[in-house]
């Protein structure tokens, strides 16, 4: 009897008991008070401490009170007990963006949107990233992609349409219209090990010498090096022996890295459809001395395709030919173009030019190319992806030279964001 009656009594324990605990559960849940959410939501834990949702509700009520270390680890422990919780890892990833962890932030809020590509917040919040890091253009993008999707009651959607009036933008169509969901940027790639090599060509021997490339071999051999490249080699004045060691060398250098860069400042010319860079020793009488004398952008790809991640090359290389005039007396340069033609590589590489293809350059009257000048100060910065650096640098160039040079890269990446510097 004594046995029967204990039953009982545990029995009328757990029914009473039950009530109070499905209070719990709704109150985690609901968001309205957010004391009352994170009393409830710590009962739940407690209680059951593999509770995903109860810990995602609990790092919400925690983020709502700027407590945003309780609400990383909370967030941190729900996702460790479901991988595939994309809310979990856009709110960790809003905390990352709050405590100005970007990197980290995109990340998660990419990864939230491989899971589930119709995530408005997640676009949201990766769109104030980009705010962040001044990347107006990507932020618009995905503030324009977050209004689509969110329903008209959605309270973020007004802050959301106010973004993207003061980013420009038109506000977007209805938010019930079916959108095809936009592919994912992939997170950033770690820079791993990166090496570089640089040259400047100034002291030609059969043509007037060039007053910036030794300068500007030597500034942006200290800017990459302030940027965080360890193996920066630095080397002036090559004739074409030393030229083709240099490549060589490096080479095997960029087979063991995940970053390969190559800037070239010098003469470069084009003939026949293909570009090369040409030493100081080369004479280039005749257009077929070309082959002999001067070095492929080929052969220059060929130095940088072993790396992993990013293969660059950028060539200050756009001037005009000093050659043409010997080449044409000598009745030949037919096929010789003004600047350099435009190029397609494959793969992971970029190939910049300090003007667009068919136009020159120029050396400009300070100590340093306009081209060299801005590509120093713009590796330099905190946070700005590759192909932001490069629209900067165009930028600058534009303005510095009235227009009269326009810089162009040639090439794609993939989804991967790429920073020299990344945001602090």
């Amino acid at each position: 009897m004594t046995r029967w009656l204990a039953l009982a009594c545990a029995l009328g324990f757990v029914l009473l008991s039950a009530p109070a605990q499905a209070d719990d559960y709704r109150d985690c849940q609901q968001e309205e008070d957010v004391a009352l959410s994170l009393q409830a939501c710590s009962k739940v834990v407690k209680a059951e401490p593999s509770n995903a949702s109860a810990l995602f509700s609990r790092a919400n009520a925690y983020w709502k009170k700027n407590d945003y270390q309780r609400a990383y680890a909370d967030y941190t422990k729900a996702i460790s007990l479901n991988a595939t919780y994309a809310e979990a890892i856009n709110g960790r990833g809003n905390i990352l963006r709050l405590v100005k962890n970007y990197d980290a932030a995109l990340t998660d809020l990419n990864e939230a949107l491989r899971l589930k590509p119709d995530f408005a917040l997640a676009y949201a919040n990766r769109a104030l990233v980009y705010v962040e890091r001044g990347n107006a253009p990507a932020a618009l993008t995905d503030f324009q992609r977050a209004a689509r999707l969110m329903p008209a009651a959605e309270p973020s959607r007004p802050k959301v349409l106010a973004y993207i009036a003061k980013l420009g933008g038109s506000p977007p169509e209805a938010a019930q219209q079916v959108v095809q969901a936009p592919a994912v940027v992939a997170p950033a790639a770690s820079p791993g090990k990166r090496v570089a090599l640089v040259i400047g060509e100034s002291r030609y021997r059969s043509v007037p010498a060039l007053a910036n490339p030794s300068a500007d071999a030597e500034l942006i051999g200290a800017a990459l090096r302030q940027a965080g490249i360890a193996d920066v080699t630095v080397a002036v004045d090559l004739d074409r022996d030393a030229m083709v060691a240099a490549l060589k060398s490096f080479g095997t250098k960029a087979d063991d890295a995940d970053w390969a860069v190559i800037y070239y400042a010098g003469h470069g010319i084009e003939a026949a459809g293909t570009n090369y860079l040409i030493p100081i020793d080369a004479r280039l009488e005749r257009e077929r001395d070309i082959l002999g004398e001067a070095i492929s952008l080929d052969q220059v790809l060929g130095a940088v395709e072993g790396a992993r991640q990013l293969r660059l090359v950028v060539l200050d290389a756009c001037r005009n030919n000093p050659f043409e005039a010997t080449m044409r007396r000598n009745g030949a340069a037919r096929s010789v173009g003004r600047g350099l033609s435009r190029v397609e590589p494959t793969g992971a590489t970029l190939v910049a030019f300090a003007a667009k293809e068919g136009t020159t350059a120029a050396d400009g009257d300070s100590r340093n190319s306009p081209f060299a000048a801005s590509f120093a100060k713009h590796v330099l910065e905190p946070g700005v992806e590759i192909n932001m650096l490069f629209r900067y640098v165009r930028q600058d160039v534009l303005e510095g030279t009235g227009k009269a040079q326009e810089p162009f890269v040639y090439g794609s990446l993939p989804p991967t964001p790429f920073f020299f510097v990344s945001a602090r």
